[in-house]
């Protein structure tokens, strides 16, 4: 297993350091100073790390309550939850990748077989659509309360 480590000291050389590319790459370098900063201090780091899994842990829970509305909604909160913590973990690091990788065969096949996606995604619905009238004609919620005594 490796451990992707940050660096202990601001580059000096400037070999060393990325070049910045305008705007993105100040900002880039401005926050990797920071973190340099930050890393030499053991307590305010675990702080740092402990606020961003809680912050990440937030939006990924919030995805999942989401999930229980119609539409995309459920995604990007996890997605940008994920991202967060791939920014202090490897093990999020990886995920993401994987996450991403994941995305992009997905929508490469779609635009290769739309006809397919489009039969899944109405199958998905159909079913989808099946359950929610299930539940209603045969009043299972109802009779899920009565049993548990609502």
């Amino acid at each position: 297993m490796t451990s992707e480590a940050r660096p202990t000291t601001l580059p000096t050389a400037p070999e060393d350091a990325r070049p910045a590319a305008g705007r993105w790459g100040r900002t880039a370098n401005r926050h990797r100073a920071w973190r340099v900063r930050l890393d030499r201090h053991a307590v305010l780091a675990v702080a740092w790390r402990g606020l961003v899994f809680l912050v990440g842990l937030l939006l990924v829970v919030l995805g999942i309550v989401l999930s229980v509305l119609p539409g995309p909604l459920t995604i990007p909160p996890v997605l940008a939850g994920v991202a967060l913590w791939a920014t202090e973990f490897g093990w999020a690091r990886r995920l993401f990748r994987r996450a991403r990788q994941a995305g992009e065969l997905t929508w490469r096949q779609t635009r290769e077989h739309p006809v397919r996606a489009g039969g899944v995604t109405l199958a998905g619905l159909a079913g989808l659509a099946a359950v929610v009238v299930a539940v209603r004609h045969w009043r299972l919620l109802d009779r899920v309360s009565e049993l548990v005594g609502l």
